[in-house]
């Protein structure tokens, strides 16, 4: 039975973590001109606001300067405690969705304020471990380096949850008008989110996305709120990116070499005998790793049970591949040993694939997202070749930075929502018929573009969208002004 890490590495490299990653043209939309009846355009009625007095008035994360000192991992992990044993935990969480995301009627926002209250002193402990220092969720890693993907994540779920109860709560706060408790809220919420999202596994970063996103949507509730104060300030000062992938795909770049330690430990001398030995163990490592990932029947046949079958079906092309690197001459791969050979040629096959596949997570994000097709095409090659196992262990890199990106992407537009408020609340309730003529503050650019947004009308709103090289993409959000009454 697999291992909940296990399981969270598999949804990973599919791509299906909660929503949080879609397929490459979801974050850039279809690049067609036009406006878009899409299900994923999220329209805002709003009314004007001016700039706060003073202007970092509202935040949306606490302030570093004021953290207290301490470590918030055991204060989240203590949250579930005794929660197992409760009557009322498990029905409460089946109906979080339906009130974060069902009509929003004065039945159901008086039924999810009261069921609030029984958790008040568990959110009260979240609030205190949202403004620590510190967040260390102490995995095991150097211990269980060799079965990393055994590590268990039992906690994953249940820090999705209490995200939910943070969005839960400022959402009836929202909705009731009770701002200053809503941004305290919202705080702990964005915090919560970059603490989960700090963790060392990919699962952790993408947990913590799903956590920021939800928060915010809770944002666009606010935003809609007749009297809400203006956020272009308070979102200007979010950190970039929102949640970082970065040491997430650290980890994962080195668990190979975790799982087959004998991959980061061929470039000694050694006799012939000891790279016989060297090469059997790496070679055991790789079917074991095989048997774990068997996602095909040709994975499978790619490493045979005999190590002599693969280095007799391999062991010229290695011998080329090796003076092929520029690190080996021809005469060398003829006098060093076949099982020194075999071992070096999977570490040169193993490094040239993994870094391969990580080029791209390196480069800004428009610049990386033109160069993927290109090692996607690499990706497919190497999953049929004699190193396939390491390709197929690959988690699903670009959709995590696709993941990554989204989040600020959102952030920059409502960013431009606030602007748009700032404009109307500047000139009379009007709203701007361009962004051109928004002026009352810097506009931001699209980070998964580089380009710029634009605004275009559409009857009574007006879409939000970026615009590269003079074509308008798919608008995420419209915009339309609340009616005087």
């Amino acid at each position: 039975m697999r291992s909940p890490r296990w399981s969270c590495f598999v949804l990973v490299s599919a791509g299906l973590v909660m929503g949080s990653v879609s397929a490459r043209a979801q974050v850039i939309k279809a690049e067609s001109p036009g406006p878009s009846q899409s299900a994923d355009l999220k329209t805002l009625t709003i009314t004007p606001a001016a700039e706060p007095t003073p202007c970092f008035r509202y935040r949306l994360l606490p302030s570093s300067a004021r953290l207290r000192h301490g470590d918030a991992a055991p204060i989240y992990l203590r949250l579930q405690h005794g929660l197992e044993t409760s009557e009322n935990w498990g029905p409460f969480k089946e109906k979080l969705a339906v009130w974060l995301n069902g009509p929003k009627d004065a039945s159901l926002l008086s039924d999810a304020k009261a069921a609030l209250a029984p958790w008040a002193d568990r959110i009260d402990l979240l609030e205190i471990a949202a403004r620590r220092e510190t967040c260390d969720w102490a995995f095991p890693l150097d211990e269980q380096r060799t079965n990393a993907i055994d590590i268990a994540l039992y906690d994953i779920e249940s820090l999705r949850t209490w995200g939910s109860v943070i969005a839960l709560k400022a959402h009836v706060e929202i909705a009731e008008g009770r701002f200053v408790d809503a941004e305290r809220t919202l705080e702990t919420g964005f915090a919560f989110g970059r603490h989960v999202g700090a963790g060392p596994f990919m699962i952790n970063a993408l947990v913590g996305m799903a956590i920021e996103r939800s928060m915010l949507d809770r944002v666009d509730e606010w935003v809609q709120k007749p009297g809400s104060p203006n956020l272009y300030w308070a979102l200007t000062a979010l950190p970039h990116p929102l949640v970082s992938v970065r040491e997430a795909m650290e980890q994962e770049r080195l668990l190979p070499e975790n799982m087959v330690p004998e991959l980061g430990d061929a470039e000694a001398p050694r006799s012939p005998g000891a790279w016989t030995l060297l090469v059997e163990s790496m070679y055991r490592r790789m079917r074991q790793l095989s048997e774990r990932t068997a996602p095909s029947a040709e994975l499978k046949e790619s490493l045979p049970a005999d190590l002599g079958e693969y280095k007799r079906q391999h062991l010229e092309t290695f011998r080329k591949q090796l003076v092929a690197s520029g690190s080996y001459t021809d005469e060398t791969v003829r006098t060093i040993s076949d099982d020194e050979v075999t071992a070096r040629a999977i570490v040169l096959g193993y490094r040239t694939q993994w870094d391969t596949a990580f080029k791209a997570i390196y480069l800004p994000f428009p610049d990386g997202n033109h160069f993927q097709p290109e090692l996607d095409g690499a990706y497919q090659v190497a999953k049929r070749g004699p190193f396939a196992v390491f390709s197929w262990f690959l988690p699903s890199l670009w959709s995590a930075r696709i993941a990554e990106t989204r989040l600020d992407r959102q952030v920059a537009q409502l960013r431009i929502v606030e602007a748009i408020r700032l404009h109307a609340a500047a000139h009379g309730g009007s709203l701007p018929k361009s962004l051109d003529e928004v002026r009352e503050v810097p506009l931001p650019v699209d980070p998964s573009t580089g380009g710029s947004f634009s605004l275009k009308e559409d009857g009574d709103r007006l879409l939000i969208a970026p615009l590269k090289a003079g074509v308008m993409f798919q608008p995420d959000y419209a915009v339309t002004l609340r009616k005087a009454r």
